[in-house]
């Protein structure tokens, strides 16, 4: 009888055991991975965030490792603003890497604002767009995160009273600002808007796509590309009459 106990106990403890192990690998659900992911940006930030949306980044099946997966996400802190995140998920060691996030440029986008404001001292009549990408994340104060190597593009578009034929030492000009000011940048994109009507209806924040395929076609324009020593890398100049 005692023997028969023995076994039985033996037996729920293998029991367990299994429940256990098989609880230990559960595959999680593309939601929790989801929910993982923004945990992790959220500790680096200090913010909550919501998943609004979520789609397929580059590199296969969103479970499998090396995965890429981009999410739309909501910030308490930023409300009005859509803050991109990218991540992979390594299933088998159950290991996130964070691929980058527009949260440090959403965060300071004004404050870039006001430090291009000595674009006035160049241009007497202008509009600037700014366009990141997904960056390293880090939480950067302003001036680290100024003068980072970050994906940072500045669009600037000219009235038709700017006048084209100092095009060139104009440019040197901001090159040489942006330097003096730490302000490392990915690249400078120059449009001399020759109609009045167009440059009026230009809203920077948002660009319709007839409109930039108006202003690449027609405009006489610039694309200035800076290495970390605030050079020009490349550089070039369209549509010159």
């Amino acid at each position: 009888m005692k023997n028969k106990l023995l076994s039985l106990g033996m037996i729920i403890i293998i029991i367990m055991s299994l429940f256990s192990l098989a609880g230990c690998g559960k595959k999680l659900t593309r939601e929790e991975i989801d929910e993982g992911a923004i945990k992790e940006l959220e500790r680096i930030y200090n913010d909550d965030l919501t998943l609004v949306s979520r789609g397929q980044g580059y590199g296969g099946d969103v479970f499998g490792r090396g995965s890429n997966v981009e999410l739309i996400l909501k910030s308490q802190k930023f409300s009005n603003e859509k803050i991109q995140m990218r991540y992979s998920y390594d299933s088998k060691n159950k290991k996130y890497e964070l691929l980058g996030s527009n949260y440090n440029f959403i965060r300071y986008k004004n404050n870039i604002l006001e430090r291009l404001e000595i674009l006035s001292e160049i241009y007497p009549d202008y509009k600037i767009h700014l366009k990141s990408y997904f960056d390293t994340d880090k939480d950067y104060t302003f001036d680290e995160y100024i003068s980072s190597k970050k994906y940072l593009d500045i669009f600037i578009f000219l009235a038709p009273s700017v006048d084209s034929s100092s095009k060139d030492s104009d440019i040197e000009k901001i090159r040489m600002k942006l330097e003096q000011s730490r302000i490392l940048v990915t690249g400078i994109n120059v449009y001399y808007v020759k109609n009045q009507e167009l440059y009026n209806s230009i809203n920077p924040q948002k660009i319709s796509s007839d409109e930039w395929g108006t202003l690449n076609s027609d405009c006489l324009n610039g694309t200035f590309y800076m290495n970390t020593n605030y050079e020009w890398d490349n550089q070039n100049w369209e549509n010159e009459q």
